[in-house]
């Protein structure tokens, strides 16, 4: 193997136009080259004739192998494709596999508001959107979505476009309090999902696709004691369940989901001084 490398630049600012507003907008483009990756056996046996010739061993084709595939319709053998033999072996593991170039943007601003009745209130927001996603499994590919993969380009499994949070942060004396929403955009699946998938999208009436989802996280603390804070809170404030995902064998994307649902916690921290 060889290592992976990477070229990339951002390029962004900040401003604060205003006192207590700022702004800031970076925009990144990345490459990565030789990203390694393990070596499955259906990407090995899709390649057999081309780029992952050498890693599959097969005996040789047999009289009774070739009277076999003449007894087949021509719709099978057009499904089966050429005559092979018995497979022997087939190598995989850890491979410099494929190559990814991606670019977006970061958003990010904040508002505070000060008042002496009701203290500093701060609004802020975050967001990242990618405006490409590309990704080849094989290194003399060009860039560019690849057919009926679920997650070649941004917006496709795995690769939501938009991510985005926003809240509030309050304090006012000993006490503050935050609230967060988080976004996740919804993404398309396999271009031609199989029946069993199907049968699961028109179930929940969401199409070939994977649904946003949008949660909410609360606390609030009082530091009033002395060397001593209490906090309370609870994430997922509205129970919202995570997308369902029927490519996933957990039922949703571990990346951006929690089947945890709602949960309430209280936190007392002391520091010894």
């Amino acid at each position: 193997m060889q290592p992976e490398k990477s070229t990339q630049y951002n390029l962004g600012f900040v401003i604060e136009p205003l006192k207590d507003l700022t702004i800031g907008l970076t925009y990144y483009d990345i490459k990565w080259k030789n990203k390694i990756d393990v070596l499955d056996n259906t990407t090995v046996l899709d390649n057999e004739d081309g780029a992952y010739q050498a890693h599959v061993v097969r005996d040789a084709v047999t009289p009774d192998d070739i009277a076999a595939y003449a007894a087949l319709s021509a719709a099978d053998r057009a499904r089966l494709g050429p005559l092979r033999g018995e497979l022997a072996n087939i190598k995989t593991g850890w491979v410099n596999r494929f190559q990814t170039h991606t670019s977006g943007v970061d958003l990010d601003a904040s508002y505070t508001f000060r008042s002496n009745t009701l203290g500093r209130i701060k609004v802020f927001g975050e967001a990242n959107y990618t405006l490409r996603y590309d990704t080849v499994l094989l290194a003399d590919n060009v860039y560019i979505n690849c057919a009926n993969n679920t997650s070649c380009d941004a917006g496709e499994y795995g690769k939501p476009r938009l991510l985005a949070n926003v809240g509030v942060n309050w304090d006012r004396g000993p006490w503050s309090g935050t609230g967060i929403v988080k976004y996740v955009a919804g993404t398309r699946v396999d271009r031609a999902p199989s029946t069993v998938h199907n049968q699961w999208y028109d179930f929940y009436a969401k199409g070939a696709r994977i649904p946003a989802i949008a949660t909410m996280d609360a606390s609030l603390a009082y530091a009033g004691f002395k060397n001593m804070v209490v906090r309370g809170g609870a994430n997922n404030v509205f129970n919202r369940d995570p997308a369902f995902d029927p490519a996933s064998s957990l039922g949703y994307n571990d990346n951006w989901g929690d089947p945890r649902g709602r949960y309430v916690y209280l936190s007392l921290n002391y520091s010894f001084k």
